[in-house]
């Protein structure tokens, strides 16, 4: 397990704000595309004869979000959405897939979205999209129910409506497209004429024949080509059916504001807004109305000295002193939101950000951040240990390990001299304490009353992930340098001999049959030990992943949980065996894994800023609980079986641009910015000792 050196750009949202409000019932997710501040600001002088008159720029809350993409700055429709609806960034062109795709060569690891966890939930969910061209599977749409690796594929993304990947598909879909999304149909061999009705909708070609299906009619598919239908018609249309439902909606509209025609791209921000009003007005006691804009572009008023700049002149004549141009821009754009869970909309977010206020808006939040605990000195980190009897948290700090109070925060003590220390094992019975330091190929032996070192053990080379067996009473180090596993009496701190691990060992898991089972990261393969005869009894190679570095283990099962980086998976493996049984998407750069065995719910923590939450269901089945947000990162963590709350390391890393092509780019660790972070459960009241943030 590498210390951490990834690059801190995303913001935490606060959660206190966001337990204080009622839970929202319904979403309607509103999206204008290409509508930035810039815009926004040309359409209110142009509609409404001054600024700052639209509603939109009158809701209660806002936020800038970054646009960027996993890969580039300047994002497209593709990648912005898929963001929005997933919570993970991806890259251009490629529809709710992870960054592991690439655009019309190979698929990634396809990524739930919001859509598909609300109608997994029982929730009704609807589109409505005014594309001009591809409409309702354009990709800033379609990034809510389908799953691609090339956004411009219609009928392949149309047929996921129909027949989706997750959940039952959209219950309500009014828009445009009818034309391409036919032909696009056809080549592939179907007929929506008949799969349509086929899958149980009423198919429809304008909003008055919408209008006329009967009401107990629940699935609706209106499909046309007439742009510039009635949005806010629509919209109330479809809640009219949706709402039948007792357990809520979720509902994305989506208007196309990014036109080569300045005119007509203020009078649509203008109808946009209008349509956000008289939503807000009849929705907001109940329902989450939130705006934003999948990316900006350069439409903006210029000309200081110009006439139609003048505010004596008409504001239609602003039109003429646009400048236009139709690329997309890569600076932030804004989030605006009202009622129930939208105080979460403040300051400088991430795209990402907007996935995780509607999964907290609808109460689906599992864990949020309930303190941040300050660690003093700088530099890297790596494991996080807690002592849940005690109540310590060791966290592991360059040269020293820092030991805090795991209730309050409260720094316990240092235990210095620890250089390129990974991590901490404790010895409770026996009252010691070991670190793995892997700038010098030795063990720091140290008293857990006082924290004072008692000796210094020399292991194999780059000793890394550390551990205790109560029942060999040995204590454990997978060594990267010399690929193998150094045994430690924890009585006498005397070396008693050396596993041959042939790979470089990463988290591993004491289980109660005896056995150790550890992760080979570079060997892509499980190991298992005997910690007693220091013989290897089995190698599990793995297969569809690479790169292993958490492992969580349940016992009545006897399921291992491996988290993988290449590519980002999580593998659930029979231990009797070595059988791969399953296989779930992850968030980027995991490097620990973590299972509750009373909740029955299992954690994996990525450098990314996810932390990613499983509920098993069967030996041989998970049920993805939906992403947390922590901080990028936050890769390692520790769970406390007592209170179920998370610790998660994390600090701001600055980026250093290189000096010339040849160069490296540089990253420094913002001195002052490490702590860890606290979750807990989002449903459950923190304990009286908790910290307040």
């Amino acid at each position: 397990m590498q210390r951490y050196n990834r690059i801190a750009i995303l913001a935490l949202l606060s959660s206190g704000l966001a337990s204080a409000q009622p839970q929202a019932k319904n979403v309607i997710f509103f999206l204008g595309d290409g509508a930035g501040i810039s815009s926004l600001n040309a359409a209110s002088i142009y509609g409404y004869g001054r600024p700052q008159a639209l509603y939109l720029q009158r809701m209660p809350n806002l936020a800038l979000a970054d646009s960027s993409t996993n890969k580039e700055w300047v994002t497209d429709a593709a990648a912005a959405a898929t963001a929005m609806a997933t919570g993970v960034k991806s890259r251009n062109g490629v529809v709710s897939q992870s960054s592991t795709a690439v655009k019309d060569v190979r698929d990634g690891d396809n990524l739930k979205t919001i859509l598909e966890y609300a109608e997994e939930r029982g929730l009704s969910t609807g589109i409505i999209a005014n594309d001009d061209r591809t409409g309702v599977t354009i990709a800033a749409v379609s990034a809510f129910y389908a799953h691609t690796n090339n956004r411009q594929r219609s009928g392949e993304i149309f047929q996921q409506l129909l027949h989706p990947k997750f959940g039952n598909g959209p219950d309500v879909v009014i828009g445009t497209g009818l034309k391409w999304i036919t032909a696009e149909s056809t080549k592939l061999g179907h007929s929506l004429e008949k799969e349509v009705p086929a899958q149980g909708y009423a198919y429809v070609h304008s909003l008055e024949d919408a209008q006329r299906v009967e009401p107990t009619r629940h699935r609706l598919i209106a499909l046309f080509d007439d742009v510039e239908f009635d949005l806010n018609a629509a919209i109330e249309q479809a809640v009219a059916r949706l709402s039948k439902n007792p357990k809520g909606y979720f509902l994305v509209v989506y208007s196309d504001c990014h036109l080569s025609n300045a005119r007509k791209t203020l009078r649509r921000i203008v109808e946009l807004d209008k349509a956000v009003e008289a939503a807000a007005e009849l929705h907001q006691k109940d329902t989450l109305l939130l705006m934003t804009a999948d990316h900006s572009y350069d439409l903006r008023i210029k000309g200081e000295t110009l006439v139609e700049t003048s505010r004596a002149a008409d504001s239609a004549q602003v039109v003429s002193a646009i400048s236009l141009e139709e690329q997309h821009t890569a600076e932030e754009v804004p989030v605006v939101a009202a009622g129930p869970g939208s105080t979460r909309v403040r300051g400088f977010i991430s795209n990402t950000d907007v996935f995780h206020v509607m999964m907290g808006a609808l109460g689906w939040e599992t864990y949020r951040k309930e303190a941040t605990f300050p660690v003093s000195g700088d530099g890297g980190w790596d494991y996080i240990t807690l002592d849940s009897e005690a109540r310590r948290l060791y966290i592991s700090h360059e040269t020293q390990v820092n030991v805090l109070d795991a209730d309050t925060g409260k720094a316990i003590g240092v235990i210095a001299d620890t250089p390129g220390v990974h991590g901490t094992a404790l010895a409770s019975a026996q009252k010691r304490g070991f670190t793995s330091n892997g700038k010098e190929d030795k063990v720091s032996m140290f008293d857990l009353a006082t924290l004072q070192p008692i000796r210094k053990i020399s292991v194999g080379k780059g000793p890394d992930g550390i551990y205790f067996d109560a029942a060999s009473k040995r204590v454990f180090t997978n060594n990267h340098g010399s690929h193998d596993i150094s045994a430690i009496d924890a009585v006498t701190g005397e070396l008693v001999g050396t596993v041959k691990l042939e790979g470089d060992g990463e988290q591993a898991i004491v289980a109660p049959n005896g056995l150790i089972y550890v992760n080979s990261e570079n060997t892509a393969e499980v190991v298992v030990f005997d910690p007693k005869t220091l013989l290897v009894k089995s190698r599990f190679p793995l297969t569809g992943a690479k790169a292993p570095t958490g492992l969580a283990y349940d016992a009545p099962t006897n399921r291992l949980f491996i988290a993988c980086r290449t590519p980002a998976k999580l593998l659930v493996m029979d231990a009797a065996n070595g059988k791969i049984v399953t296989a779930m998407p992850i968030g980027t750069g995991a490097d620990a894994a973590a299972f509750d065995p009373e909740s029955k719910t299992l954690f994996v923590s990525n450098g990314d800023g996810v932390l990613n939450l499983f509920r098993q269901k069967s030996a041989d089945e998970l049920v993805d609980l939906g992403p947390v947000m922590t901080q990028p990162s936050a890769k390692t963590m520790a769970l406390d079986p007592k209170t179920k709350r998370v610790y998660l390391p994390a600090a701001d890393v600055d980026v250093i641009p290189a000096a010339t092509p040849s160069d490296k780019t540089q990253k420094k660790i913002r001195p002052g910015s490490f702590s860890v972070l606290v979750l807990r459960p989002a449903q459950n009241p923190a304990p009286a000792a908790a910290p307040k943030p």
